[in-house]
């Protein structure tokens, strides 16, 4: 083999492993942060606060992946028992 190519496959290697530590510390970055910012909205913000947050993060994840929102059915119950307790529906049938 040429010593030329050798010496550039390896320098290519090592660029993609360089790369890859790269990668990984960014990675190990980010969830630290992410994993901060959580423990101090637990202890800073108030309960609905974090909830609107992460229903508006959800929300945004969700238009980013193509995913939509579970679609939502309504049953409409016309005749119940004549007992008068409505515990029972004869008209409800999944």
């Amino acid at each position: 083999m040429d010593p030329s190519k050798m010496a550039a496959s390896s320098l290519s290697y090592e660029k993609v492993v360089e790369t890859y530590k790269n990668a990984a510390a960014m990675a190990t970055a980010v969830t630290a942060y992410a994993v901060l910012a959580r423990g101090m909205a637990r202890e800073l913000l108030p309960q609905e606060l974090r909830d609107a947050a992460l229903r508006a993060v959800s929300l945004l994840m969700r238009g980013r992946s193509g995913l939509r929102a579970p679609e939502r059915r309504t049953f409409v119950i016309r005749r119940h028992d004549e007992e008068g307790d409505g515990a029972l529906f004869f008209d409800a049938r999944a």
